[in-house]
């Protein structure tokens, strides 16, 4: 896939800065909270283009949620990775919607008694054509779930359970990153692990894998049928 062909949009994320250092494309930096509502522009504009968005838990659930629920409504053609490592990890590590119980964050100082979202179960109830959630750590399964999300050709979210090792790791005492990583996958798949570690830092009823899928019509599409019907009508009225 060439890079021109698939531009990035992105808010202010704790992953900020993956695309430059390991992505050749066409970058936009945007307003926190904000990369779906200029990825849908973008979409509209150039439907030859696959827009792929590149968010983080707080930017896309909290500040952006309204235009995750909308972009799932609409299923307009575009792939959002949502990079969730439970915290705000670039503006303070504050509290997100996905922080899991009772952990620390500079927000939480008594620990988060919040329950988190489910953010596959919120984008599958709006909507969304195609959801799905892999592990870092589990690359071959994780580049097979992009894979699928970018050759679906409605709305595709795809949550990707990552670290924040010095703003969320060390404040929880999860260890170093490859630790924090493989508590997740062992967390996830717990048979597959064994022992690795003795307490997992999330829950073991996460799903991974696609999620949903379904065949509703896409917006960009319907609303260019839309626009050319109008106009033909428009031009044989003024026959």
């Amino acid at each position: 896939m060439q890079g021109a062909e698939h531009p990035r949009a992105r808010g202010l994320t704790g992953e900020d800065k993956d695309p430059e250092a390991y992505i050749d494309a066409n970058t936009y930096h945007v307003t926190h909270g904000r990369p779906i509502a200029f990825a849908t522009g973008l979409a509209l504009a150039r439907p030859d283009l696959r827009v792929v968005v590149i968010s983080g838990d707080g930017d896309c659930l909290a500040i952006g949620g309204n235009h995750l629920i909308h972009a799932c409504r609409r299923n307009l053609k575009m792939t959002c990775l949502m990079l969730n490592n439970e915290v705000y990890g670039m503006t303070g590590g504050q509290v997100s919607p996905t922080t899991s119980a009772s952990m620390l964050t500079s927000t939480t100082p008594l620990g988060n008694a919040e329950p988190s979202f489910d953010a596959c179960a919120l984008a599958m109830a709006a909507g969304a054509g195609f959801v799905g959630r892999e592990v870092t750590h589990h690359v071959p399964k994780l580049k097979q779930l992009i894979r699928q999300g970018l050759e679906h050709p409605g709305f595709a979210f795809i949550e990707v359970l990552s670290d924040c090792t010095e703003i969320f790791g060390r404040k929880n005492d999860l260890g170093s990153s490859s630790e924090m990583i493989l508590r997740q996958k062992s967390a996830m798949r717990p048979g597959a692990w064994r022992d690795t570690v003795d307490t997992p830092f999330r829950t073991t009823d996460l799903r991974t894998g696609v999620l949903g899928r379904n065949a509703r019509p896409e917006y960009g599409s319907a609303y260019r049928a839309a626009a050319a019907a109008a106009k033909a009508a428009a031009q044989a009225g003024a026959r």
